[in-house]
């Protein structure tokens, strides 16, 4: 009876053993697969391949890759292209010849998801230069400025931390002709929204949080809304406030982010320069619509994507 019990013992664990080596290799079959379909679709570059999925494997991001080439989802973040930013309070130099482009890039079938965000401030907001005189300045930053304030000057408020301010002119009051989408823009119906900087003590130049400093702060939603995006592509005004933090953000999230450079314009030129150049050092690409869609679908692409995996 007990080598009856015995050898019963060692057939179930032999069994189990079995199942965990099916289940094992079920799965490595399916991991398998992708990656057979990589090396069909581009077969001259096996070997890069290899190396690349080994590196990506070291770092658990073979499936991300896998399904950025295999199931792509590519959204467009079109950013506050408002009245006020375009002919309006605030225009940017330039704006009104993104429209056309715009349009057309917009109607392109490579997008899977379509994001448009707006500005949408109450009237006392904090950005407003009419409203400079709601709250009190930090101390430390009077004395250091004694001159009176003037328009486009960047000021400190009192709170804990001190907190800065560009102040702006009134732009994109909620509900006014200023802060609707420009007219001539394409809007598909497939198109989402989100509003930003609603508080009225705090600005939100990324459409991702506000501007705290604090990265999470102020969600505006777009984080979620995003989730299933193998890449993102930023757009919009202007390049060097709202179009660039939220391209940081969407790196700092981990997403594989471009910015297209000939679909965004910036308040100054020298600040839109070093806009380019902080994308580019925290890992974004930038480039112009023309050379992302040309290289989509690509190896290039296949391989840019793995090594922006790889250096997270």
């Amino acid at each position: 009876k007990k080598l009856d019990s015995t050898l019963t013992m060692s057939f179930s664990l032999f069994i189990f053993l079995m199942s965990m080596f099916n289940l094992n290799i079920c799965c490595n079959s399916r991991d398998q697969s992708g990656y057979q379909k990589i090396i069909k679709r581009f077969p001259a570059n096996h070997k890069e391949i290899e190396i690349l999925y080994n590196r990506l494997q070291e770092v658990g991001k073979e499936k991300d890759w896998l399904k950025s080439i295999l199931e792509p989802h590519t959204t467009i973040l079109v950013i506050d292209m408002q009245n006020d930013f375009i002919s309006g309070s605030l225009a940017v130099t330039g704006a009104e010849d993104l429209i056309g482009p715009m349009s057309d890039m917009i109607e392109d079938e490579v997008w899977d998801q379509i994001i448009f965000s707006k500005d949408w401030h109450p009237r006392n907001h904090i950005s407003f230069f009419s409203n400079i005189g709601l709250r009190e300045l930090d101390p430390d930053w009077l004395a250091k400025h004694p001159e009176d304030i003037e328009m486009f000057q960047e000021v400190v408020f009192k709170r804990d931390p001190p907190y800065d301010q560009v102040m702006w002119p009134d732009h994109c009051i909620q509900g006014s002709e200023g802060s609707n989408i420009q007219s001539g823009l394409s809007l598909p119906s497939n198109a989402e929204f989100i509003e930003k900087g609603m508080n009225p003590e705090i600005d939100s130049y990324s459409a991702f949080f506000d501007n705290t400093g604090v990265f999470g702060a102020g969600s505006t939603g777009l984080d979620e809304m995003v989730s299933g995006s193998t890449e993102i592509v930023v757009v919009g005004l202007a390049l060097d406030f709202c179009v660039g933090s939220t391209s940081l953000d969407s790196l700092k999230l981990e997403y594989p982010t471009t910015l297209l450079m000939d679909m965004t314009k910036p308040v100054n030129e020298e600040t839109g320069a070093e806009m380019f150049r902080k994308v580019e050092m925290a890992g974004g690409r930038v480039t112009s619509f023309q050379e992302w869609k040309e290289n989509h679908g690509s190896w290039r692409k296949a391989k840019e994507m793995a090594e922006f995996l790889i250096n997270l």
